[in-house]
């Protein structure tokens, strides 16, 4: 098993554990990492993506790993399912952003945020495992 992928579970296990906890900034926070490790997993192990490769293309665009990555996943994935790609690209971002408010503002998140973390990125996870096994 691949470092990501392992940390794609653990994380998604700690979002379990946190939101139990009443920690819903955090289990966004897992919740979120589960797919984003999940995606590099993909990168790295399944496409056989370079990584230095892929951080220095990193370094020549704006927006840093996280849209990098995604938009890599993405091109990958239209040409399994258009649907599924679409479907996506319109969760990743705003799961993204969620995870931002949870992590960089004051701002009190709810059980309901939290267990919607869990089930979205159950969700990505599933989708991705389906189309790159």
């Amino acid at each position: 098993m691949s470092n990501f992928q392992e940390k794609s579970i653990q994380s998604l296990e700690s979002a379990k554990v946190l939101v139990k906890c009443h920690y819903y900034s955090s289990t966004v926070n897992r919740s979120y990492y589960a797919c984003f490790q999940f995606v590099m997993h993909i990168l790295f192990d399944k496409l056989k993506k370079d990584q230095r490769e892929f951080y220095a293309e990193v370094q020549q665009r704006p927006n840093g790993s996280h849209s990098w990555a995604s938009k890599l996943i993405g091109i990958e994935l239209a040409k399994k399912s258009l649907e599924d790609y679409k479907w996506l690209q319109g969760k990743f971002p705003e799961f993204r952003e969620k995870r931002i408010v949870a992590d960089y503002h004051p701002i009190a998140l709810s059980a309901d945020d939290g267990n919607d973390s869990i089930t979205l990125a159950t969700t990505i996870l599933n989708l991705l495992r389906k189309h790159f096994k």
